[in-house]
């Protein structure tokens, strides 16, 4: 059933991020799915590549339309103010623009050139983590650290997030104890 308000951008509507987990989960679910029918987990992996950058590029635009994740105060001339949205007076980088430029239309074009170019299964999606990742890393340092997290719960939660998925890959790295209830 689909909510009436799903569209509704003052309750969040369709960029409304409830779940944490579900890049890993997804990513979980893509690599049981390939094993189960016999694919090639990363031939199928650089096919859905090309359509991230596209969502993220999106997404973000959808954050600026919102008003959500706007940058730290400054006063450089194309600043904004994001008053109604929690911004208050001051003037900030539109990070949203900066991500949708860098995570979309950036990162599009380089998996774009990339995989024009014969490559090994995988080139492409390796491509997108690293490019994503540097494009992020980036951003943030003009984008404000999310008021409920801040910039140290973010990057322990981001550290998290990482070893949760490299748990199976590197167990000898884990203590099995600590991540039964992860």
């Amino acid at each position: 059933m689909v909510r009436a308000d799903v569209c509704v951008r003052t309750d969040g509507g369709l960029l409304h991020h409830q779940s944490p987990g579900r890049q890993p989960q997804g990513g979980s679910f893509h690599q049981r799915l390939c094993r189960r029918k016999g694919h090639p987990f990363y031939t199928i992996a650089d096919l859905a590549t090309p359509t991230v950058p596209i969502g993220l590029g999106l997404g973000r635009l959808g954050n600026f339309i919102n008003g959500e994740l706007f940058g730290r105060v400054t006063d450089v001339p194309w600043c904004m103010v994001f008053e109604k949205t929690g911004g208050g007076p001051l003037c900030r980088h539109p990070s949203q623009l900066y991500e949708a430029f860098l995570e979309g239309l950036l990162l599009f074009a380089v998996i774009w050139i990339v995989g024009r170019r014969p490559r090994a299964p995988g080139t492409l999606f390796w491509t997108l983590i690293a490019g994503y990742g540097a494009c992020r890393i980036f951003v943030e340092l003009f984008r404000e650290p999310d008021a409920h997290l801040g910039l140290l719960a973010g990057l322990i939660y981001l550290v998290w997030r990482i070893s949760c998925v490299s748990r199976k890959r590197f167990p000898l790295f884990h203590s099995h104890s600590c991540w039964e209830a992860a």
